[in-house]
Formats: C-alpha cells, structure tokens, sequence
C-alpha cells in the first residue's frame, strides 16, 4: 500500500533482477551516489527518469500492451539509449548553467577585489 509523504508517494515494486540489474548499471554510468547504509547505488533518481521519459515517450513500444517482460533485449537496449541520450543531454544542460553560474561568481569576486583595492 502506497504510503503519501507530503509531495512523494512512497510505494513498492517488483523488478526483475535483469532489468535491476540494468536500471543499477546505468545509475552507476550517470553517477549516482552510494547508499549510507547499503552502499549501493542510489536508483531512484534513474528509475524516475526513466518512468518520466516512458511518460511522455509512449511510443517506444510498438505495442502499448508490451510490457518489460515481454520486450527483447534489442529493444531494451535501444530505450536505455534514447534514456541514457535524454539524461545525458540533461545532465549536460545543467553542467553548463552550473558553468555559467560559476563564471558570475568568479565576476564578482573580480569585481570585489578591485573595489576592496586588491
């Protein structure tokens, strides 16, 4: 039974092993950060992302009655890629915001330094 926490919903789910598997391996390559306690990776943040980008891509299954299970290896690979590109691209576009920020901040601490006379 799913259990509400202000703006999240906490629920559990099956995975196959194969496809955890996967989902863990691809964490791993976007960089996500070891558990505390287990020290493994965390997934949320990929499982999310791949649930949004199955959300708002529903035709990467030919068939809307597929269900994981029932999709080839193949096939499986090529949504991790479109889903690898999209973070990618994400994750590239917040690098580079993060890079401009950085580029303000160094800025002003110029502009600091001449009016503190350094």
């Amino acid at each position: 039974m799913p259990r509400i926490e202000g703006s999240v919903t906490r629920c559990d789910i099956r995975v196959p092993n194969d496809i955890y598997e996967k989902i863990e391996a691809l964490a791993i390559e976007k960089g996500a950060k070891t558990h505390h306690r287990s020290h493994k990776p965390e997934v949320t943040g990929t499982i999310l992302d791949l649930i949004k980008i199955g959300l708002a891509n529903p035709h990467l299954s030919d068939n809307s009655s597929d269900t994981v299970a029932d999709l080839s290896d193949e096939k499986l690979e090529d949504i991790v890629s479109k889903v690898s590109d999209k973070v990618t691209d994400s994750l590239t576009d917040k690098l580079e915001a993060l890079s401009s920020l950085s580029d303000r901040v160094s800025d002003i601490e110029g502009i600091k330094d001449e009016l503190m006379g350094k």
